[in-house]
């Protein structure tokens, strides 16, 4: 939200810090995730709040009930579409860094639609540790590390 950008870019400017930001989007529309929606998006980027964080770019997830990977598809695309609107905007265009603007898109299940997608960033976990998530229960708490095995 807005408010919630003012907010970081408020105290980054009080710890003197301006660590880069990626916008997340919503654009399934589950209750279960945060995110701004398209409207949400273009208002944030017609008067964004000042300070010192750039904005770097574009995240997102895909459909949490997605089992044959067309809901990601489908949202990655949407993004990336938006991402290519936005750069071609002189205006909003300048709302981010120097650069192309960058998109964070999938995690360890989709990852594949969202290198196809265009996404810059991809969040790996189970993809990496996966004897991690399937040793951690919720009684357990959070995930070991592979090395955790004391």
């Amino acid at each position: 939200s807005a408010r919630l950008l003012e907010s970081i870019q408020h105290h980054a400017t009080e710890l003197e810090r301006a660590p880069g930001l990626f916008l997340q989007l919503n654009l399934t529309g589950e209750g279960a995730k945060q995110g701004l929606g398209r409207e949400q998006l273009h208002a944030l980027l017609g008067a964004p709040p000042p300070g010192p964080c750039p904005l770097l770019g574009l995240m997102t997830m895909a459909p949490l009930d997605d089992e044959d990977g067309s809901g990601a598809r489908r949202v990655f695309g949407e993004v990336a579409q938006l991402a290519r609107d936005i750069s071609a905007d002189d205006i909003l265009a300048r709302r981010f860094a120097a650069g192309p603007l960058q998109l964070s898109m999938g995690m360890s299940r989709d990852l594949e639609q969202a290198v196809a997608a265009g996404s810059h960033w991809v969040r790996l976990g189970r993809a990496i540790f996966p004897s991690a998530a399937a040793d951690s229960t919720p009684s357990q708490g959070a995930a070991r590390s592979p090395g955790d095995n004391k």
